[in-house]
């Protein structure tokens, strides 16, 4: 099945195909992109899951959904929350407070103002005894007890000391932390592979972190050693060798050697999508190449990734989309 996108039109939502034809007639209270061959969409303020040809596979009887990750999704009624499976089946009982991210098949769960874990088959395997709880990362689950941060493996033993008062989930083997004031890292087992001696530490992403010292920004190794200098007032992570920077209140990009590769002049930095890069001017977003030459002008509310193919724009809830060619798919 072609993939369909969706629309807003006469104060419905529907869904086009990649050619811009209608498939699905505008009929939906409200609609989302499509993932794993169902989208959420809802009728009369209640959600449900609908196939490619707009029947709901999971009725429309929630207050609120999320999308399924790993066979299972969050689930919202009377403001509290559940998990169900993809046939609509209760696999955690709606009963309880929050629910966080599914990762490695379990799922923090918070019960009374405390956090606890449940695996896929809506087992209770670690009890609530949390003030905050996260998703599992490298094996290992960043939580809080007695008002400070640590680390717990999948049965629930305390791996890593609570003593932080930021930290972070591990990526690479390698977590930020915050421990008497000052930023670090850590690995797995708890040791401080980069002392703590910065004002902010960002997650390591494509071998880089943005740190933070006397509220300048700059990046470093995974040996603490800095690869780009520490001189901007903010600094992004890198995706795809390019990072966002800002000097002042502008914003622009640079590669991994620190080289800009677009001005830091704009307002504000969005997708960056091969050689397109949306940009914000006088509070409206458009898109450049690389060479700042505009291939869609400063006009829209909003512009959002959809696929590494496929951009929506948005302006007055109206909905559009181009390719990365900047065809339209379908214009405003």
């Amino acid at each position: 099945m072609d993939r369909l996108l969706p629309i807003y039109e006469k104060k419905k939502f529907g869904y086009i195909n990649l050619k811009g034809d209608v498939v699905i007639e505008p009929k939906f209270d409200y609609g989302e992109d499509f993932y794993d061959e169902i989208a959420i969409a809802a009728k009369k303020d209640k959600y449900g899951y609908i196939n490619f040809q707009g029947e709901f596979v999971i009725e429309p009887i929630y207050d609120d959904i999320y999308n399924f990750v790993d066979g299972i999704a969050i689930v919202e009624k009377d403001e509290k929350k559940g998990c169900i499976d993809r046939n609509g089946k209760e696999i955690i009982e709606i009963k309880y407070d929050d629910i966080g991210i599914i990762s490695h098949g379990y799922i923090p769960v918070m019960k009374d103002f405390k956090w606890g874990y449940f695996n896929k088959q809506g087992e209770k395997k670690i009890d609530f005894v949390f003030h905050d709880a996260y998703e599992f990362k490298n094996g290992l689950a960043l939580v809080q007890s007695g008002g400070k941060l640590g680390y717990i493996d999948q049965n629930g033993k305390n791996i890593i000391p609570y003593k932080f008062d930021y930290a972070s989930s591990f990526e690479n083997g390698l977590a930020a932390i915050s421990f008497r004031g000052k930023y670090g890292y850590i690995d797995t087992k708890g040791e401080f592979v980069i002392k703590p001696k910065f004002s902010f530490a960002s997650d390591f992403n494509e071998g880089l972190a943005a740190v933070s010292l006397k509220d300048k920004w700059g990046y470093i190794n995974n040996e603490g050693d800095i690869e780009i200098e520490i001189k901007y007032d903010y600094a992004e992570e890198f995706y795809d060798s390019i990072a966002t920077v800002a000097i002042g209140d502008k914003y622009g990009l640079i590669d991994k050697n620190g080289e800009i590769i677009l001005p830091i002049n704009y307002e504000n930095i969005g997708i960056v999508l091969e050689n397109m890069v949306s940009i914000e001017e006088n509070e409206k977003w458009g898109i450049i190449d690389k060479k700042g030459q505009y291939i869609v002008k400063p006009i829209f509310d909003e512009i959002s990734i959809v696929t590494d193919e496929i951009i929506r724009l948005e302006l007055n809830n109206k909905i559009g989309y181009i390719n990365k060619l900047g065809e339209y798919i379908k214009a405003i």
